[in-house]
């Protein structure tokens, strides 16, 4: 058994959403897309001579596209922290403890969930956080640098154990 215990802190939620938001491989391939797009577009808009409506609407709306995407992280995390403070007073301890058949996730010492492995579609791993995301897209998570119990490569072994993918 392994249990992590922790405080969840703004830095904390900052690495969620980047994870979520900024940093998983669909959205960094379209932003990526987008920005190569408008550089192509302003390349050949300069090297033609010509700006026609459709390029100067792409080149206006491309560079507002991503500045929305950013925008929407920072907004998030925001209202995560607000939402902490309105309904617990503040940040809250999470504790989460994983067995042989089961993950548990407790925030704040009430409302534990449990998951079986199988409810478990990924684990992901960022630098200080690892994100276990349910068949319901719900991200549970843990911080590498606060297990109680165990440790992180016995979290691991758990996870190897019952076939769950993680990366």
């Amino acid at each position: 058994m392994v249990e992590n215990r922790y405080v969840s802190t703004k830095e904390h939620v900052k690495e969620m959403y980047a994870y979520s938001q900024l940093k998983n491989p669909i959205s960094i391939f379209l932003m990526a897309s987008l920005a190569v797009l408008w550089v192509i577009e302003l390349a050949l808009c300069i090297w033609l001579q010509q700006f026609p409506v459709y390029s100067v609407v792409f080149l206006i709306a491309a560079p507002i596209v991503i500045g929305l995407w950013v925008f929407s992280y920072f907004k998030a995390v925001k209202l995560h922290i607000k939402r902490e403070q309105e309904l617990y007073g503040g940040a809250r301890e999470i504790v989460v403890t994983a067995d042989d058949d089961t993950f548990n996730f407790c925030p704040g010492g009430e409302n534990r969930k449990s998951l079986y492995y199988s409810q478990i579609k990924k684990v992901r791993r960022t630098k200080n956080l690892i994100i276990v995301i349910s068949d319901a897209n719900l991200m549970y998570v843990l911080r590498k640098d606060s297990f109680t119990q165990g440790n992180e490569e016995k979290f691991y072994d758990i996870l190897g154990e019952n076939r769950v993918n993680f990366k």
